[in-house]
């Protein structure tokens, strides 16, 4: 018995105007804070010395994503851990581990 491996699926968002997506950033507590805008929430852990965040949303919002969490800290994001593949959780995973974004 053979077993297919499935695709993850294609990052589609038709309709969807990327410019005009705001992030709303919610604290709480002194080091978590969630960020919504349009996908899946992110998560964001702020450490002694790194970021750490849970999923990424669509690919065409990762500076607004860096900026929002630039707000709440400068210190590098260096642990990007994704849910699952649909692509309103993982196209900002172009954000690479010790990048500084």
């Amino acid at each position: 018995m053979a077993l297919a491996q499935q695709s993850p699926p294609v990052a589609r968002a038709p309709g969807i105007d990327f410019s005009k997506i705001e992030s709303t950033t919610t604290r709480h507590s002194d080091n978590f804070y969630t960020l919504e805008g349009q996908g899946g929430t992110i998560s964001v852990l702020i450490g002694p010395d790194v970021v750490l965040m849970v999923d990424g949303q669509f690919a065409p919002l990762t500076d607004k994503i860096v900026a929002a969490i630039r707000k709440t800290s400068d210190r590098p994001i260096r642990f990007l851990v994704n849910t699952h593949v649909h692509a309103d959780h993982t196209g900002g995973t172009g954000i690479s581990p010790g990048s500084g974004r």
